[in-house]
């Protein structure tokens, strides 16, 4: 068996050995071959750049000479021309050739002249009041230094409009002609769009092999791997290490010491062409461009993995049938070794088969006890670990790595725990055991207290007994067993009424404040239909239909429903219903909450009537008499009217002081009777204080339909009145204001219908008034007389005339009478 395995791996080291020695000849050979080839095509293809460059480019030059001829020419006629025909002469071109973003005339100061822009197709001239100066520009700067009659090409980079990049990136070319006509000098500026021009050169290097970049004479990335596209302007985060003079220092130098040139480093042929004008094309100065001194400032590197690029090209037809004559070589070679290992195949396949399968008994079983979610552990007789897994160490908190041989016991913390594994082994172990598992619960402290289930089976072998333990942590389990039991306990307990359906509604719980408010007993409404509790709650089936469909599309119901006790008295319930999902999001069960809050809502309403209401005759106060006025105002708009009447009483304060407060009280409360009883349905009527009332009209009558209502109310009060054993005879008067006639602002309305309330008590009383313009001036008349009055008083603005008094009969004198005259205050009234 030896001696067959050593003969044969000695004949096949030793083909093996002259095969490698071949192979590595051929390959090396091939290589080479291969390296010469791949640089001669990189410098084809950028011999192919030039091409592409000078197609692109010589148009643009031709363009800019014309035009700068142009300009040459027109500059000597009159301004007026010369504009005419310029801006004719940049629009056509601007039209002709959509590669031109702007076409300009800058002076020598770096103001624009002329400016037509080119925006989605369409070519416009640029407004003088929008024209920029653009000497800050470095493109400028440098066009101003060149001589004259000569090209200035700027670098690539993205155009920018009022300091920010335009967006989507317009990648741009600036060509400037510097010529000089009379005494000024001039810049002529084409802003060329070199997408296409990129565009083309990306398509040059489709190879997957071959990465293409392109970057300024600054050393900064136009083009780059990896997304690196014009990062010197696009990335406002960009660092210097990014630019690509940091990334490729040794190439960078060779570029600025040899315009063209390949270059070889880690595997990467490097080829790089910096292109110059000339005044003629060659073949023999293949990177020369014939654009009479304009230079282009950016360099085109190719970079190529030679051994992926090796590898594309080693799979020509040629060198195919190399590697086909390669091939059948070694299944010659290959075929003789196999004759040889057959013998000794079948030797070793029967002890193979063996061998693998107790390691695969024994790889299931190392695999089972590693990879199982459950503690597993196995002792002997002595209660010594043999094998234990990963996850029997995290349950039992055992930190020590090396335990096999060690006794189980000791490794637990704990007496009690302890004292439980120790019965489990000794029943396991004893003489009344039979087959099958034991099983037994504890629980380790630390930090958290831990709760383990642990069965045990023992299994018997030829020489040996083993008993196999299997931990599981139910911690989780016995926690959540707890949580149920203190949530039982709360919905057992809470005070708000609480009721669980299933999602078809049907009643699986109620608690004990749910049968207390309820009269009703849980076996008696368990697994009945909870919506017959609905309409008992809800006053339609419309109502319990709304509430159905928002539950079953899972909103929450939150509402505040009244119902009447046994005792005929109305009790205010606050009703919660919300739906229960399971894990899977779907609804499986409602609860209902319900709390009592009659208590509350009846404060509520006391507060809110002692807010809004008169406390003597239970009508709205000036509050709610002001909140209905506004809302009045605001449903009628400008097309309605509404009318305010203020009413008082009239010499009230005479009954005040005659007879006691209770009897004026009563008066009050009277007089608001005859109100109610004659107005129509749809009037307010409100008590403002004292005795002055409110009436609100909002069906939009007639100032004619205004004035009979305000007679007959004054009618009615002047009705006599029998308080007790009196009877008393009052008079009313009242003031009117309309809306819209008289103003749109609720304010003004109420204090114009008090100045007209003022008018009818100074025409006598018992009577009505309507608002007017002139009571207003009136008024304010009033007000500044009185002011004036009282601030002159005790000044020297007045004087003291003295008239005699005559007796009737005798003639005589019998007294003397003093006038208190303003004199100031005199001439201003006669002034006015």
């Amino acid at each position: 068996m030896k001696a067959v395995l050593l003969r044969f791996l000695i004949l096949l080291f030793l083909l093996l050995g002259l095969t490698s020695v071949a192979t590595y000849y051929f390959y090396s050979e091939d290589v080479k071959q291969l390296h010469h080839q791949i640089q001669d095509r990189e410098r084809s293809r950028h011999l192919s750049n030039l091409h592409i460059t000078r197609l692109h480019f010589s148009p643009i030059i031709d363009d800019l000479n014309y035009l700068t001829e142009k300009a040459k020419e027109t500059l000597l006629s009159t301004p007026s021309q010369f504009e005419q025909q310029m801006v004719a002469s940049f629009i056509r071109m601007s039209r002709t050739r959509g590669y031109y973003d702007q076409i300009r005339l800058i002076d020598s100061k770096g103001q624009e002249i002329i400016r037509v822009d080119r925006n989605e197709g369409k070519s416009t001239l640029v407004a003088k009041s929008q024209l920029q100066n653009k000497s800050h520009r470095n493109y400028i700067q440098s066009a101003l230094k060149i001589p004259l009659d000569s090209i200035f090409t700027s670098q690539f980079d993205l155009n920018t409009e009022h300091g920010k990049i335009e967006h989507p990136y317009k990648p741009t070319l600036r060509f400037i002609s510097h010529f000089k006509v009379g005494e000024k000098r001039w810049l002529l500026s084409f802003n060329y769009l070199g997408e296409d021009y990129l565009s083309e050169l990306k398509r040059q290097f489709g190879s997957t092999d071959v990465q293409n970049w392109l970057i300024n004479n600054h050393g900064q990335w136009l083009l780059g791997p990896n997304g690196q596209e014009w990062l010197f302007m696009a990335d406002p985060e960009r660092r210097p290490s990014d630019d690509f003079l940091t990334q490729y220092p040794t190439l960078w130098q060779q570029i600025l010491s040899h315009p063209k040139g390949q270059y070889v480093q880690d595997g990467f042929l490097y080829t790089y062409t910096r292109f110059f004008s000339g005044s003629s094309f060659s073949g023999h100065n293949h990177f020369t461009l014939p654009f009479k001194g304009t230079d282009l400032p950016w360099t085109i590197i190719s970079r190529v993995n030679l051994d992926q690029a090796v590898a594309n090209l080693a799979y020509s037809p040629s060198r195919v049938i190399k590697f086909i004559v390669l091939g059948i070589l070694l299944v010659s070679l290959l075929s003789g070794c196999m004759a040889l290992s057959w013998h000794l195949f079948q030797l070793l396949s029967a002890q193979r088969i063996l061998s693998q399968a107790n390691e695969d008994s024994a790889k299931k079983y190392r695999t089972v006890l590693k990879h199982a979610p459950d503690g597993l552990l196995t002792i002997n007789e002595k209660g010594e670990i043999i094998t234990i897994n990963q996850a029997a160490k995290t349950i039992l908190n055992i930190t020590n790595q090396d335990t096999e041989g060690r006794i189980l016991i000791k490794q637990l913390s704990g007496i009690q725990a302890r004292k439980e594994v120790r019965n489990l082994i000794k029943d396991i172990k004893g003489k009344n055991y039979k087959s099958g598992p034991l099983k037994t619960r504890i629980q380790l402290k630390n930090l958290k207290t831990k709760h383990i289930e642990i069965i045990a089976t023992q299994t018997l072998y030829s020489n040996s007994t083993e008993i196999l333990l299997n931990l599981r942590d139910i911690t989780y389990w016995i926690e959540r067993e707890e949580k149920l039991k203190s949530m039982s306990r709360a919905l057992e307990q809470s005070n708000d009424a609480i009721i669980i359906t299933d999602y078809k509604g049907i009643i699986e719980y109620v608690n004990p404040s749910f049968e207390k408010n309820n009269k009703v007993k849980h076996k008696d409404v368990v697994g009945t239909q909870s919506i017959n509790l609905l309409r008992q709650a809800l006053l339609s089936n419309n109502e319990v239909f709304e509430v159905q469909q928002q539950l079953k599309s899972g909103q929450t119901i939150e509402r505040i429903i009244t119902h009447r006790d046994k005792g005929d008295d109305i009790i205010y319930e606050e009703k919660t219903i919300a739906p229960i999902r399971n894990n899977r999001g779907k609804i499986s069960h409602y609860i209902s909450t319900g709390k009592d809050i009659t208590e509350r809502v009846l404060f509520e309403n006391k507060i809110h009537r002692l807010a809004h209401y008169d406390i003597l005759t239970e009508l709205p106060n000036r509050m709610l008499f002001q909140q209905d006025l506004e809302r009045a105002i605001a449903q009628a708009g400008l097309t309605k009217s509404v009318s305010l009447m203020i009413l008082n009483l009239d010499q009230f304060k005479h009954v005040n002081d005659s007879y006691d407060h209770e009897v004026g009280d009563k008066v009050i409360q009277s007089i608001a009777k005859r109100l109610k009883h004659t107005l129509r349905e749809g009037d307010i009527l409100a008590r403002l204080g004292g005795d002055e009332f409110a009436i609100l009209v909002s069906q939009n009558l007639s100032p004619t339909e205004i004035a009979q209502m305000a007679s007959r109310i004054i009618s009615h009060i002047s009705s006599p009145l029998a308080i007790d054993s009196l009877e008393l005879f009052l008079t009313a008067s009242i003031g009117i204001s309309i809306y819209p006639q008289d103003s749109t602002n609720p304010e003004e309305i109420n204090k114009y219908a008090d100045i007209a309330l003022h008018r009818a008590k100074e025409l006598g009383r018992n009577q009505f008034c309507f608002y007017t313009s002139q009571m207003r001036v009136e008024s304010t008349r009033l007000h500044q007389l009185e002011s004036e009055l009282r601030k002159s008083l005790g000044t020297d603005q007045y004087a003291l005339y003295y008239q005699p008094k005559v007796n009737s009969r005798s003639h005589k004198i019998c007294g003397v009478e003093a006038l208190y005259a303003g004199i100031i205050l005199r001439e201003k009234s006669n002034r006015r």
